[in-house]
């Protein structure tokens, strides 16, 4: 700070706050940022940008100079004491400014100069960073504190897709590696940002470490998922996205995911952090994070298990033998201890909680008694609004949610998003079945093919009740997370393959599927396409999806890339070729697999079912085509059939 360069100083302190201002006399249009300490422990920024009207009368036009910072909490003597407020690019404090204060000469009386504060200042206890550690529910947590903070209040930290939404002011220093801890320090002031939420753990990425160092005081969190099934995760996704080709040993064996949840720490000890949770007790770790920092994250059902086990999401056997993971536990030591230990630690926490069963409480009383009529009265973006937050406009309940991650994994995208592609999907559905003469009542027997998570059984809801749909899958796991979400719901696991014993025939009025048959071989669609005609009544309704046509432009992009494109040349796709193929009628299936060993490629990929083929298949099984609509609404051709008799 060059020697009367600053005119101003500090007005008032006391226990609850500092105020002031302070203007550079040879910039005075520049902003001057400042930190507040306590001895040498910083515990604040705030920005001299308030106006002072009467500072107009000095002769400065400019006169949006004043600051003022409320103290985290109330000081003691000793604090106040050592209280220092200085610019971020100086080491000189401020002083108090007396009664007189000489500037270009000039005698002025400072009392005459009041100041009328408009807050505009960011507390380091307000801010909370969270570290998003890759395939560990960070979506899910995303989520639940969007709906807690205002979204101008929110910055997001990630390199490859910069801000989540257009709504949300792009994280400035995502795509910049050189900018100075200064201009982070000025851009979450100016917002203010109460939080941070990112993927820190990379280099090319600003670490997490060095965020912390500028704002120490801040609230920092994490969450951590079992070892195992995070790199069973990780393989799947990087497979999906990336074209992963090795196999699950090489890639368990690559430097980069050796304890990769603990190198995300970028160095920090568990302990360093304010809360750390974890994944397999998500809806546990959210409200002890809502208990220990006053939150009111919503949208959290929980119950607690007991016996206090996790459960795998995954079938490790389907990934590797024991061999294989015998060699992944001695190259992930360092994460599988830290697990143990937050789990042992959320453990000992939970046990305070108390236990909520969701079939028992008061709150839940109208959820286990369903009647959502009253959701008819909503359009199909209020209701995907109410599906996503499970509360109606007026309070009313609906069933809860799987953590985000699980709801992408099944169908690729969770929330509103989510339920507003379900919603088009099933109002096309019930639209097509009204129009050809279909009453609908009560005690009609629907079934929900390829349930998943239950994303179109809970779209349903509005005109259904649980006990005319039955919800069926070939995943066990899907079907334990609908029925620990829906308890009073009706749900079957059935054979990976037609025919299916546990249904009877001539039994439904309505099957439904939505993105099922538009990933099975013909040999598969055509053993399903089958069945359906068994399970349905005479003039019963049979509604799915296939991709559209210009899919074959999704596989022309990628016959270069690694994973898909030798798959797609093994199976000589030409995309002028293909295109003729399709208009004659021919099944048009990429054997690329569904993720994992219980979904092998001969029977699961990538399918473009053309009308004329679906004429063909219809006249076998006696159905008749009402729609075959490629429409912008939605994102696979909607396809409407009637069995005959």
């Amino acid at each position: 700070m060059k020697k009367d360069n600053y005119f101003g100083g500090i007005e008032v302190l006391t226990q609850d706050y500092i105020n002031g201002f302070l203007i550079d006399t040879t910039e005075p249009n520049r902003k001057i940022y400042l930190k507040i300490l306590i001895g040498e422990q910083i515990i604040g920024y705030t920005l001299a940008n308030i106006e002072i009207e009467k500072l107009k009368n000095l002769g400065y036009e400019d006169n949006q100079c004043g600051f003022y910072f409320k103290f985290p909490k109330k000081l003691n003597t000793n604090e106040l004491t050592n209280v220092k407020i200085l610019p971020i690019d100086s080491n000189k404090t401020l002083k108090f400014i007396h009664n007189t204060y000489k500037h270009n000469n000039r005698n002025i009386n400072i009392n005459k100069v009041p100041i009328d504060l408009k807050i505009k200042a960011s507390n380091l206890s307000d801010l909370f960073i969270v570290n998003h550690i890759p395939k560990t529910a960070g979506t899910s947590l995303r989520t639940t504190f969007n709906d807690s903070f205002a979204k101008q209040n929110i910055l997001y930290h990630y390199n490859s897709i910069g801000a989540c939404s257009p709504e949300i002011w792009k994280w400035k220093f995502a795509q910049n590696q050189t900018i100075s801890d200064i201009d982070i320090i000025n851009i979450i002031i100016e917002r203010p940002i109460y939080l941070i939420i990112g993927h820190f753990g990379f280099p090319e990425q600003f670490g997490f470490d060095n965020l912390l160092s500028i704002f120490p005081n801040a609230k920092s969190i994490t969450f951590f998922r079992n070892p195992k099934d995070h790199i069973c995760s990780l393989y799947l996704f990087s497979k999906k996205y990336f074209g992963e080709s090795r196999s699950f040993e090489e890639y368990i064996s690559l430097n980069y995911t050796r304890n990769y949840q603990t190198n995300a720490l970028c160095g920090l000890k568990i302990e360093e952090f304010s809360f750390i949770g974890l994944v397999e007790m998500f809806s546990e770790s959210i409200f002890l994070l809502n208990r220990k920092f006053d939150l009111n994250l919503k949208n959290v059902f929980f119950n607690i298990n007991s016996e206090n086990k996790i459960n795998s999401h995954y079938n490790y056997s389907d990934f590797a033998n024991s061999t294989v993971w015998k060699k992944f536990e001695e190259f992930n030591q360092s994460d599988i201890k830290l697990y143990n230990m937050i789990h042992q630690n959320l453990l000992q926490e939970a046990k305070k909680i108390p236990s909520v069963s969701i079939k028992k409480t008061n709150e839940t009383k109208d959820y286990l008694n369903p009647d959502f009529l009253w959701a008819k009265s909503l359009n199909i973006y209020e209701w995907a609004k109410s599906l996503a937050y499970s509360k109606g406009p007026n309070n009313e309940i609906l069933p809860p949610l799987p953590p985000s991650d699980i709801q992408s994994m099944y169908v690729g995208s969770d929330g509103y998003n989510s339920f507003l592609e379900a919603n088009i999907f099933i109002e096309k559905m019930m639209n097509t079945i009204s129009d050809h003469g279909l009453e609908l009542n009560k005690n009609m027997n629907i079934l929900d093919c390829g349930v998943g998570w239950g994303r179109l059984y809970r779209s349903m809801l509005r005109y259904f009740n649980h006990s005319s749909i039955l919800g069926i899958d070939i995943d066990e796991k899907a079907i334990d997370i609908c029925q620990n979400t829906m308890p009073n719901g009706r749900f079957s696991l059935i054979s990976k393959t037609p025919p299916y014993k546990n249904l009877k025939e001539s039994s439904f009025d309505i099957v439904y599927l939505y993105s099922v048959l538009s990933h099975l071989s013909e040999s598969g669609f055509l053993s399903m396409f089958k069945e359906f005609s068994r399970i349905l009544k005479k003039n019963g309704f049979l509604i799915f999806t296939t991709l559209k046509s210009a899919h074959l432009k999704v596989w022309e992009s990628r016959i270069n890339s690694v994973g898909y494109g030798s798959i797609l040349k093994k199976v000589g796709f030409n995309y002028k070729k293909w295109e003729k193929q399709m208009k004659k009628g021919n099944f048009l299936f990429v054997p690329f697999g569904g993720g994992d060993s219980s979904r092998p490629s001969d029977y699961y990929g990538e399918t473009i079912i053309s009308e004329k083929y679906l004429i063909k298949a219809c006249e076998k099984q006696k159905f008749k085509i009402l729609l075959f609509e490629e429409s912008d609404d939605l994102p696979q051709t909607f396809v409407a059939l009637q069995k005959i008799f």
